[in-house]
C-alpha cells in the first residue's frame, strides 16, 4: 500500500496563458494580427507544456450529439471587418502527436463514427461562427479513448492562430451508469483489521469502462483505487486495486473485476463479486442508486482478502 499525500497546487490561469504564446499582441490595434482560432468548449485539459490544447468533451450514449466547434475571431476590430470563409480538416496525426508528446493512448476517432463540416463563414460585424460535427455516440467502441483531431486549414482573412488553430478533443459517450455518486458502506479486512473503510466518500466518479460496466474513481482524491483508514485514523489506499462494476439488461451487477487486472500470481489482487448482496443498480423516479457486495482477492493473504458492502448514491452527470 501507499500512502496518499494530498497536494493544494495552485495553477489557476497557467494553461489558459498558452493562448497567447505565438500569436501577436500588440497595443497598437493596427499593428495587431487577425487571429482566426478554434474557441475553448471547455477547460483545456492538457499539460501547460503540451504543443496541441485538448478538451475533454462527454456526452450520453445516444444516436447522435452535435460537437460544435467554435471558430472565433480574434481582431482589432473586435468584428469581423468582412466575411471571413474558413476551411476546416479532420486530421488523425494531431491525435498521434498529441500522444507521443503526452505519453497518452487515444485512438482517433473513425470516420464512420462522425459527420464533419469542413468549411465556416464569420459573418462581417460577428466574432464566431460553428462547424457542426455530428458525432453517432451509440456506434462508440467503449472501451477505447477517442479523440478527434481538428485543424483550421485555410482563411480568407487574417492568419491562423500558432497555439488554437489546431486541437484535440476528447469525446467520450457515457453509460447509463456513469455519474457522479456519494458512497457509503461497510469494509473488512480478514488480513488485517486494523483497517477500516473511509465512509462516507463525497464524489466517487462511475466512469464508463464499456457499454454496460463503469470502472470505480475517487474524484475526490483523484485516485484509481480504493481510499481506506489505516489504524492509526489515517488514510491508505490499496495499490493496484479498482473495481470494474458490469451490468447485464435488468441493471443487476453481473460481475466485479479489477481494473489492474485479476490477480494472476499470489501478490496481485483480483475483485469478484459477492452473489449475497442486492447488486442492482435502480432509478426510482429519478433517484439513481447501486447497492452492491463486492470483495477483493489476494492469494498470498487467503484468497478472499476484503469484502465491501457499497451504496453508490447518485449526486449528478460527471463532468
Amino acid at each position: 500500500m501507499k500512502k496518499i499525500f494530498v497536494l493544494f497546487t495552485l495553477v489557476a490561469g497557467m494553461a489558459l496563458m498558452t493562448g497567447c504564446l505565438k500569436d501577436t499582441v500588440n497595443l497598437d490595434p493596427e499593428k495587431s494580427n487577425n487571429v482566426i482560432e478554434f474557441k475553448n468548449l471547455a477547460t483545456i485539459s492538457s499539460p501547460s507544456t503540451s504543443k496541441i490544447p485538448k478538451y475533454s468533451i462527454s456526452f450520453d450514449v445516444t444516436p447522435t450529439y452535435d460537437l460544435d466547434l467554435v471558430v472565433n475571431y480574434a481582431g482589432a476590430e473586435g468584428v469581423a471587418p468582412q466575411d471571413i470563409v474558413v476551411d476546416i480538416a479532420v486530421d488523425p496525426t494531431l491525435v498521434t502527436t498529441y500522444n507521443t508528446d503526452n505519453g497518452t493512448t487515444f485512438v482517433p476517432l473513425p470516420s464512420t463514427l462522425y459527420t464533419p463540416t469542413n468549411k465556416v463563414t464569420i459573418l462581417k460585424g460577428q466574432r464566431t461562427a460553428v462547424a457542426k460535427f455530428v458525432l453517432k455516440p451509440n456506434q462508440f467502441d467503449l472501451t477505447k479513448s477517442l479523440a478527434l483531431g481538428v485543424k483550421i486549414t485555410t482563411t480568407s482573412f487574417g492568419v491562423i492562430s500558432g497555439n488554437f488553430g489546431s486541437a484535440v478533443y476528447t469525446v467520450t459517450a457515457k453509460n447509463k451508469y456513469d455519474g457522479v455518486y456519494k458512497v457509503t458502506g461497510t469494509m473488512v479486512d480478514v488480513a488485517s483489521s486494523s483497517l477500516k473503510g473511509a465512509y462516507p466518500m463525497p464524489e466517487v466518479w462511475l466512469v464508463t469502462n464499456g457499454p454496460t460496466s463503469v470502472e470505480f474513481f475517487d474524484n475526490y482524491y483523484g485516485l484509481s483505487g480504493h481510499v481506506i483508514r489505516t489504524g492509526t485514523g489515517g488514510l491508505s489506499y490499496y495499490g493496484n486495486f479498482c473495481p470494474i462494476f458490469t451490468f447485464n439488461s435488468s441493471d443487476a451487477v453481473t460481475s466485479v473485476t479489477n481494473l489492474f487486472g485479476q490477480g494472476t500470481n499470489s501478490s496481485t489482487r483480483g475483485a469478484r463479486l459477492d452473489v449475497s448482496g442486492i447488486n442492482k443498480w435502480t432509478d426510482a423516479n429519478g433517484k439513481i442508486k447501486l447497492e452492491v457486495k463486492y470483495v477483493m482477492t489476494q492469494a498470498s493473504a487467503g484468497g478472499d482478502r476484503t469484502f465491501f458492502t457499497e451504496l453508490f448514491e447518485f449526486i449528478g452527470p460527471r463532468p
